[in-house]
């Protein structure tokens, strides 16, 4: 019983004027947790144009066009032009596809 109330409390439920904050997430291995560790750079087809690099680990690591420009220094112009870029060179016209691509590629050439 909750001191005061007479009513007893369920656990997980905020009290007035708490937040909610939901169940803890499980903890993941850092490989999949990240999945710029799983397949960045380091996993891009080798004939990828080595100034898309960077792009590929951006996108990779969910960076908004604005912050991934702004933390490889270049303009949200040049930034969206290298995807372009990145994109035509795996020929799909998405971005979606386009991780879908590199995975398809990385473990294509692993194997």
């Amino acid at each position: 019983m909750s001191a005061g109330t007479g009513m007893s409390r369920r656990p997980g439920v905020p009290r007035s004027g708490e937040r909610y904050q939901g169940p803890a997430a499980p903890e993941l291995p850092a490989t999949a947790a990240d999945p710029a560790r799983r397949c960045g750079a380091h996993c891009a087809p080798p004939d990828l144009p080595t100034h898309l690099l960077p792009i590929v680990d951006a996108l990779l690591s969910g960076q908004t066009d604005e912050t991934a420009s702004r933390r490889l220094g270049i303009s949200p112009r040049t930034y969206s032009r290298r995807v372009a870029d990145l994109l035509e060179h795996l020929d799909v016209s998405t971005r979606f596809q386009g991780g879908a691509e590199l995975i398809r590629r990385s473990q294509s050439a692993a194997s």
